[in-house]
């Protein structure tokens, strides 16, 4: 399977020849930092982090109305062994206009919206997701990308994108 997944100048293709399945993964998303127990982040992230878990959750109690946040979290034997930030916005692709065309397509910005899920952190420099050593990264990541294409249907989400990857 391929799976295209574009932002910008941000290209990404990410092949996987044999669907495995890893059993005894169960997914789950969250909308607070606050679910998570810091001792499970910080060991999956590592504390020199600048999007640590104090900043993030700094930024979701003063809230910020352009996005909201979200996590996908992937347990084995009820320990959290996997965690993927990501922020769901509007976005417009008027800004990706020229001047004098973004002024017109602000007529029809209702027509150019899109919900998008973001992987990543909204003020990264740089992607990060949170992974077990004990596990293997492309079947996790096949499994997560799985359950939020599952998500993004149920919330009416148009794209999942990769956010700062490189």
């Amino acid at each position: 399977m391929i799976d295209f997944i574009c932002a910008g100048a941000l290209f990404l293709i990410y092949y996987t020849a044999m669907k495995e399945t890893n059993p005894g993964v169960t997914f789950s998303i969250t909308r607070n930092i606050k679910d998570i127990p810091r001792q499970d982040w910080d060991n999956l992230f590592g504390i020199g982090l600048i999007e640590s878990y104090g900043y993030l959750k700094t930024l979701e109690e003063n809230g910020v109305e352009e996005f909201s946040f979200g996590y996908l979290l992937a347990k084995r034997n009820n320990r959290i062994i996997f965690i993927l930030p990501f922020f769901i916005m509007d976005f417009s692709f008027a800004m990706l206009m020229p001047g004098f065309l973004r002024k017109l397509a602000g007529k029809f910005n209702r027509w150019l919206k899109m919900r998008i899920i973001f992987l990543g952190s909204p003020t990264t420099e740089g992607f990060s997701m949170g992974l077990s050593p004990d596990e293997k990264l492309d079947i996790i990541l096949d499994l997560a990308l799985e359950e939020l294409r599952a998500f993004s249907g149920k919330e009416r989400i148009g794209g999942i994108l990769f956010y700062n990857l490189l």
